[in-house]
């Protein structure tokens, strides 16, 4: 139990916001897990597994690139009123 639970603090207890690029981040998870390491999607996206850190890159790089020219067309556009701010003396 204790080799889980330190594996479980140095993926959780890393600051992965610290991360300069997506490549960095995939080099940082290879050493904490194993050759066998596989990554299971949601039912949204089908229950795929995704087996070791390259093929988790690769589908990460495919879904960026998926969405890369993804534009969002509203039919309608609204604006929020704006409260102006006061000071209190």
């Amino acid at each position: 139990m204790g080799e889980r639970a330190d594996l479980i603090q140095r993926l959780y207890g890393f600051d992965w916001a610290t991360v300069r690029s997506r490549r960095d981040g995939f080099d940082q998870l290879r050493p904490l897990v194993t050759d066998d390491f596989d990554s299971q999607l949601s039912p949204e996206l089908g229950e795929r597994v995704i087996p070791g850190v390259q093929g988790l890159e690769v589908f990460v790089e495919a879904v960026e690139q998926d969405f890369s020219e993804f534009r969002y067309e509203a039919d309608e556009s609204r604006r929020s009123a704006t409260i102006g701010c006061s000071s209190w003396g």
